[in-house]
Formats: C-alpha cells, structure tokens, sequence
C-alpha cells in the first residue's frame, strides 16, 4: 500500500520523517506532493525511494492512505479536484479539526479521520489524538496505529472532544517551553547564573519531573509534597502559584479556544463561498 501525504509543512514534514525514523512505514511507501516542490529535494536526495507527486491527483490514485496536510483553507478546492479519484477502499486523514464532518463527508463518503499531532512525535512521547467518522473500518484504525502507534500514543476521541483537546496535546509544548523560558530568565539573581545555565537546569529538572510523573507513579500531590516542607521556601512559593496560575492559565484557554471558534466560523464562510461558486 502506498501513503500519500498532501501537504509538506510543519507538520507534514514532522509525520513523514517521524514515520520514516520509526520504521513506521518504508520510503518506497510514501508519495508526497507539496505545492513547493523544491522542499521536497532533501528528502528525496535521502530517501530516493519516495515518490515524488506531480500534483494531488496523482497522490489520490495511487494511495490508500492519505494524510492532508495542508492548511484548512486549502481543503475545499483540495477535495472538489480529488474526490473523483478516490473510492470505498480510501483513507482520509486531515491533521486539522476546523472542517467538521458534516461538511467532509458531503465530498467525499468513505473514510474519514481527523488527527491532532504534537511536535513531541519527534522524541516517540506525546499523544496524537484522532476522532474517526463511522466509515473509517477496525483494519483502518489497526493500520493508522501501525503508522503512529510507534511515535506517540494514539488515543481516540469524539469529534466534539477533538478541538479541546489540543490544548493539553499539541499546543502545550509551546506553552512548556515558553513557561520554561520565562522561569529561567525571572529566576537569575545578581548575575548567579548565566541564562544558558539556568535554562539548562531547568530543562533537565523538568525532564525528570516528567519522568517521576509519567513513568514512577508519581501523581503531581506527590512531588509537591516530597519537595515542599511545611514553612520552607518552596511552600512559600507554591502558595504564590496557586493563587496566580488558575486565572493566567484560564485566559490562556479563554484565547485559545475563542482563536478556534473565529477560525471555525471563517471556514464556515469560506465553504459557503466555495459552495455558492460552484454553481454560478
């Protein structure tokens, strides 16, 4: 079976050669089109193997699987040019939750898969989440775990679940490094430590934290109180962030998911647009 990929941005580019790593799927699988064709050229000068697409059409007809992978926007006029080129037997996957199913499966009536990963595929941690429409078969969801299952955990969600999600997935890795980034640069007193040292001790002290919660049993109560002592520094400072975290991280999701409803609501407009021209 051939993987075709749609699409050779940030994440696009991650899923392949995370697929390609992981030994999640050979070089001699995969079909790419990318509307830039010249960002292809290193990946086809390391793996010569792959197939290099001259357009979405070509990658339609002869995959099973196919990763869309380019903007949401992208997505209508995308469909209207390979949905005669597809059948029962194919797979969609989009890696962006904007376009509801409702909308999709009036392009195209097989199966359907929307997926959320994270940048984190890139260390085999991390979740990608994926919610599937009622056409999408058990030996579909066995072969879309056989791709990711190596590279990050799949867990399955409902579409109405899909959007807020993300925000403990694939977006939290930014907000992480920029807490980190922040703590580092506040945490210098008088010039002690240089801000490479400081970010430094705080990237392998977040490493292990991770690794205590994740892999030791260790449930987040539980570091807090094996750290804090009753009266010390550290209990002073957890006081300071139990009070100011709950509403900083609430505006957070606040903008988070209202930057998702806007998007939700252009694309909405733009398939309205795209519906209204067909037919004039």
């Amino acid at each position: 079976m051939k993987y075709g990929f749609i699409g050779y941005g940030k994440m696009g580019s991650t899923i392949i050669n995370v697929l390609l790593s992981s030994k999640g799927a050979q070089s001699n699988e995969l079909i790419i089109y990318n509307r830039t064709r010249t960002k292809l050229d290193q990946l086809s000068i390391k793996y010569p193997t792959i197939t290099i697409a001259g357009s979405p059409v070509e990658v339609a007809e002869k995959s099973g699987i196919i990763f869309v992978c380019t903007t949401a926007g992208a997505v209508p006029a995308l469909l209207k040019d390979i949905s005669r080129s597809m059948g029962p037997g194919n797979h969609l996957i989009f890696i962006s939750g904007a376009l509801d199913f409702a909308y999709l499966e009036k392009q195209f009536a097989g199966a359907l898969t929307k997926t959320i990963p994270s940048i984190t595929l890139e260390t085999g941690r991390g979740v990608t989440l994926v919610c599937h429409n009622s056409k999408v078969t058990p030996a579909q969801k066995a072969a879309l775990q056989r791709l990711l299952g190596a590279s990050s955990k799949l867990v399955e969600v409902s579409e109405q679940r899909l959007d807020d999600g993300a925000d403990f997935t694939s977006t939290f890795p930014a907000f992480i490094a920029a807490m980190m980034d922040t703590w580092a640069k506040m945490g210098i007193n008088n010039n002690a430590y240089s801000l490479e040292e400081a970010l430094a001790l705080v990237l392998e002290t977040l490493s292990g934290t991770a690794i205590l919660l994740t892999d030791k049993g260790f449930s987040p109560e539980m570091v807090r109180d094996r750290v804090a002592t009753k009266g010390g520094n550290t209990e002073q400072g957890l006081k300071v962030l139990d009070k100011g975290l709950p509403p900083l991280f609430i505006e957070v999701f606040e903008a988070t998911r209202r930057k998702r409803r806007e998007s939700k609501a252009s694309m909405a407009k733009l398939v309205e647009n795209h519906h209204s021209n067909e037919f004039e």
